[in-house]
């Protein structure tokens, strides 16, 4: 990657459709030795999941709040148009090098985020531009954006267990590993480690 990074709200499908590549890329460079090779998603988004994935992007795009990073070299010429017949989204490259989903709702947190903390359920920057600080920004991000008047207290994610990369990248940055969970993938049930950070100013015991 060349040049900074831009991390804003996704502002349209193509970028979701995008964003869900990296995430793909993603898995299937850094959960190799986790998961076996059939469990591991295809590099592409198969265009017939087309309409599945443009309703999830409705969905999240109205109730949590997703980020992306572009390449500010790359997205200068990027189309970020919503896709045609002839050229649908998942052919269209914006410039999006890494994304964030963050859940702030309770209601529409997972199971292993206790009822006043906020959710981090995804974190994924493209291989190739891994150790650019890409995700370092997008965290930063999503730190930023925790509402004001709402009534989280933590950011609660979950990691592999045998994710040592990422679990390394989240205590370098404030993070406590705070319990213990596990994760199903094709049936298989794989352990991960809880991970919360602050999201107050205040200390407990200024509270």
């Amino acid at each position: 990657m060349q040049g900074p990074v831009t991390v804003r709200p996704v502002a349209s499908f193509a970028e979701y459709c995008d964003a869900m590549r990296t995430w793909r890329l993603a898995w299937r460079a850094a959960f190799d030795h986790i998961l076996p090779a059939a469990s591991l998603p295809a590099a592409d988004v198969p265009a017939d999941r087309l309409d599945r994935l443009e309703a999830a992007y409705e969905d999240v795009t109205l109730h949590d709040d997703v980020f992306v990073a572009t390449s500010d070299a790359g997205a200068a010429g990027a189309d970020s148009s919503p896709g045609t017949a002839n050229s649908p989204p998942v052919d269209v490259d914006t410039g999006v090098v890494g994304f964030a989903h963050a859940v702030w709702d309770a209601d529409r947190t997972e199971s292993f985020v206790p009822a006043d903390d906020a959710e981090l359920r995804a974190l994924y920057v493209r291989p190739d531009d891994w150790g650019d600080g890409v995700g370092s920004a997008l965290l930063s991000h999503v730190e930023r954006a925790a509402p004001a008047d709402g009534d989280a207290r933590r950011l609660v994610l979950q990691t592999f267990a045998d994710n040592e990369d990422g679990r390394a990248f989240y205590r370098a940055r404030g993070f406590d590993a705070v319990g213990e969970g596990s994760y199903e993938v094709d049936d298989e049930s794989y352990p991960t480690v809880v991970f919360a950070k602050s999201l107050r100013l205040e200390t407990e015991e200024a509270e």
